[in-house]
């Protein structure tokens, strides 16, 4: 640098140092090297980097990119004249809205400069709309030559929305929704001569995993295990109701595509960028808005301890959000930014439960809460009610039958620590199914044999929802209500009816090996419900080949089951729970 500024027509220099956190990590994170190595190779480095731009005359600026925010600093000396951007960097402050709950607000982090790297990293919903319109149009003459106008806006409605779902999401200063740009050129790239996005495989178009940040996050163990399980179970609920929402649909760009039909091709990325920040029918969890202190708290984000140390659960917070595992949100709270980056968290969480002696015993709790996860939908009926009569709080316009899906595709969340998964708007025979829940082939945290034990039943919902036009006095009158009722039965009759007709087939062999397969007609009225609940077991017939047999429900089952705020029977075999005519 010296010598560069004695030559004619130069100066000062600009030193750009990619991946500055790389080694530091790796070396904090080796477990064959003791703490006190790992002290001195982190005290190397801040040598090293306090030599070039700290009291360097012949040095015009600096700029240090990487993944995670390692302290540069020694006993109080090293680099402190850097100023570090992060995602929430001059976000602005949240208004907190008068139907929240009072809470401080996070700790925003106003620069003094803004945050000079917004319009970098800004790839926008207008950026991938030229992208999706570029493909498809080179392709089009070639590959469909004989295709509609609508048959070509219904393709570009459609990958619009999977960029959305899959790439989106992310916060970073003042801008909302901004995408991954890795994973969209990837794949862009991918799709080569395609122009679908294949309806049943999407995660072949999964990226996050390849991007190189996830290599440490495994690694790290938690002080807490049952504090680290709260925070992750209430970050996934939040993510599927959100995104259940502004996705779900009967198609394979959902709510996006039916909205997007009704507008001029041109206008369709302004009116996404309308939609997503429209307000959500639910409110945010506060638990999010502690987490999303605690991530941006930049004092506590020592690496040092990492490797065989075990950390706290803030810590491992704080390093899921700065690898961009965690998003800031709008309204201050944090959240997961899209489907993609979900997956691979759900991955590293298991990991981290496991390396932190995450054991059944903790999560048994849960599962016999839920119900479901053991076939109890007894006790799973009393559980919808105490969550869904306090997790609404605004008008009935607002409450879609894709709300109800979002929020009970939350409610089964947990059950993903067990091994189950969930397929929603599945392909099946004659149309797509609402929601099953899948068994685990072996369950991951208990271990096969403890799996083996437990009943892992195969769950199929088909949802409806009921419209009430009368005033809120008027239809709680238990008048009303009867009628309501009546609606309510005629209702789950006809999506039992879908399902037998449409996909009990096909689930039939989606459910094979299941200790039991429930088939559940589910109709929502407002923060009320009626399900009624098929159960079937599986029989080995003299070939060997296993079918399906309908196992009635009996009396003796539910005869004390029955509360002030659930009410349950049996109807021609069938357990019918419901809420309507209960106080």
């Amino acid at each position: 640098m010296q010598a560069l500024s004695s030559c004619p027509g130069m100066g000062e220099s600009v030193v750009l140092i990619d991946e500055y956190d790389k080694p530091l990590v790796h070396a904090l994170c080796d477990d064959s090297i003791d703490l006190g190595a790992r002290k001195k190779i982190h005290s190397l480095f801040t040598s090293f980097y306090t030599a070039i731009f700290k009291s360097n005359r012949f040095l015009e600026f600096g700029i240090m990119m990487g993944v995670f925010n390692v302290p540069l600093k020694t006993g109080g000396s090293g680099l402190n004249n850097i100023e570090t951007f992060l995602a929430h960097t001059s976000a602005p402050r949240p208004s907190l809205d008068v139907n929240d709950d009072i809470r401080p607000r996070p700790r925003i982090h106003a620069s003094t400069r803004g945050n000079p790297f917004e319009e970098a990293i800004n790839l926008t919903v207008n950026d991938v709309w030229g992208l999706v319109n570029d493909h498809i149009d080179r392709l089009v003459p070639t590959i469909l030559p004989e295709a509609s106008t609508s048959s070509i806006a219904e393709h570009k409605q459609a990958m619009l929305a999977h960029c959305l779902k899959s790439y989106d999401g992310y916060t970073y200063g003042r801008l909302q929704t901004v995408f991954n740009t890795y994973c969209v050129l990837r794949f862009f790239g991918d799709l080569g001569t395609c122009i679908e996005v294949p309806v049943d495989n999407p995660s072949a178009h999964y990226y996050w995993s390849q991007t190189g940040s996830i290599t440490m996050i495994h690694s790290l163990r938690a002080d807490n295990p049952q504090e680290f399980l709260t925070y992750v179970d209430r970050l996934s609920r939040e993510y599927v109701q959100r995104h259940s929402y502004l996705y779900g649909g009967k198609s394979a760009a959902g709510i996006l595509a039916e909205k997007l039909k009704e507008l001029d091709i041109g206008s369709q990325p302004e009116y996404v960028a309308q939609y997503m920040d429209a307000p959500l029918p639910f409110s945010t969890d506060p638990c999010l808005f502690t987490l999303a202190d605690i991530c941006y708290d930049e004092g506590q984000s020592s690496l040092t301890d990492w490797g065989s140390s075990v950390l706290s659960v803030g810590a491992i917070f704080r390093q899921f959000y700065q690898a961009g595992y965690l998003t800031p949100r709008d309204n201050g709270s944090i959240g997961i930014p899209n489907e993609d980056v979900f997956n691979a968290f759900q991955r590293e969480a298991r990991c981290i439960f496991s390396a932190s002696g995450m054991t059944g015993g903790i999560l048994d709790p849960t599962l016999h809460a839920i119900g479901i996860g053991a076939g109890d939908f007894v006790l799973f009926a009393s559980y919808v009610n105490s969550t869904l009569a306090t997790s609404l709080r605004v008008s009935e316009a607002s409450m879609r039958e894709d709300y109800y899906h979002g929020w009970l595709q939350a409610l089964l969340t947990p059950l993903r620590y067990y091994g189950f998964d969930q397929r929603t708007q599945g392909s099946a025979e004659g149309g797509f199914s609402d929601l099953e829940l899948i068994p685990p082939g072996r369950n991951e945290l208990l271990g096969a044999a403890q799996a083996k034990k437990a009943e892992r039943p195969y769950v199929m919902f088909e949802f409806k929802r009921l419209e009430c036009r009368k005033s809120l006095k008027a239809a709680m009158a238990v008048a009303n209500r009867k009628k309501v009722l009546k609606l309510a039965k005629s209702s789950c009759r006809t999506a039992m009816t879908q399902i037998n007709d449409r996909y009990k087939h096909s689930v039939f062999t989606h459910a094979d090996g299941s200790s039991a397969l429930y088939l559940v007609g589910l109709t929502f009225w407002r923060q009320r419900f009626l399900m009624r609940v098929s159960r079937l077991v599986p029989q080995v017939g003299s070939t060997g080949l296993s079918t399906w047999s309908k196992q009635p429900y009996e009396a003796t089952e539910t005869m004390e089951s029955t509360t002030s705020s659930v009410h349950i029977s049996i109807k021609a075999g069938d357990l019918i729970a419901n809420t309507i005519l209960t106080e």
